[in-house]
């Protein structure tokens, strides 16, 4: 196959997966349509919205540059893309919709794990490729689904580097708190970093999954980590792995900070909302959004 422009890592292997199952002896040279059903509206449609930009950027950088070659035809991109309004239950319909009655050629996936984990099963039933960036979670690729490509190293990893860097600080950290979000991502990086700590000699004095409605440990809403009473103790480390305020509880009134008492932290993705990290050490004192 002959790419007339170097794309990203996505739109490589969605160039890849069309030159393996488009014939290369067709009479006229059609557009390849590509589905997708992503968060437009609802809780996570902040998030939703930059993968359609990011999917219609990259069809348009592709399109510009004379589209994707396919044997001896020059073949242009279409999006055909729905709004599943942050709803798994609807977004497996839209990719049903998307492949059995729009009949596309091939999936972008949704952003989120728990979204990816399910529609996913959409792409194996009906042997379409589905090519996503937005669904770390080991469980997606732990079925051994041969339609479903990623992006993303495992969730169960994204804390490897923290924890090699925590064994290397002098002095170094004893004791880690996780923090970490009910759905399937948080509860892979959780179940990844784990044994991670324990290779590396750190105690994990905290371990707890929120969201769902339930709070760390039945605390107030405010959500204070051990510790942060006067005199009482505080980890050395705090390892939050939630991407929003669904795995980060944000209080009960709008405004409301939360205050942490640790030597060091790690976060990734984006918790929502004002924050103050405070830190018993000067070296380590953030005020904002965090983002590892």
């Amino acid at each position: 196959m002959n790419l007339v422009l170097k794309t990203s890592s996505l739109s490589a292997l969605l160039l890849v997966a069309a030159a393996f199952t488009m014939p290369s002896g067709s009479v006229a040279a059609k557009d390849i349509v590509l589905g997708a059903s992503v968060q437009l509206t609802g809780p996570v449609a902040n998030t939703g919205r930059y993968y359609r930009d990011a999917y219609q950027l990259a069809i348009d950088t592709i399109n510009a540059a004379g589209g994707v070659k396919v044997g001896n035809k020059s073949h242009k991109l279409a999006l055909k893309l729905y709004d599943n309004q942050s709803d798994v239950n609807l977004s497996v319909r839209q990719y049903t919709q998307l492949v059995s009655q729009d009949k596309v050629g091939f999936l972008l996936g949704p952003f989120a794990s728990n979204f990816a984990l399910a529609d996913s099963a959409v792409s194996e039933k009906y042997k379409i490729p589905m090519v996503q960036g937005g669904g770390a979670s080991d469980q997606i690729f732990s079925r051994k689904f041969k339609y479903i490509f990623g992006t993303l190293a495992p969730a169960s990893n994204y804390f490897g580097s923290t924890v090699e860097m925590l064994k290397g600080l002098d002095p170094a950290p004893k004791s880690v708190a996780l923090l970490y979000a009910d759905d399937a991502f948080d509860v892979s990086v959780a179940e990844g970093t784990r044994p991670k700590l324990k290779q590396a000699g750190l105690t994990l004095a905290m371990d707890e999954r929120c969201g769902a409605g339930r709070r760390p440990r039945d605390r107030d809403p405010e959500f204070r980590a051990t510790g942060e009473e006067p005199g009482g103790r505080a980890e050395d480390v705090f390892l939050h792995g939630g991407c929003s305020q669904r795995g980060f509880p944000q209080g009960a009134g709008q405004g409301r900070r939360l205050r942490f008492r640790h030597d060091g932290l790690a976060a990734f993705g984006r918790p929502e909302g004002p924050l103050v990290w405070r830190c018993r050490a000067v070296r380590c004192r953030l005020q904002g959004e965090v983002w590892l």
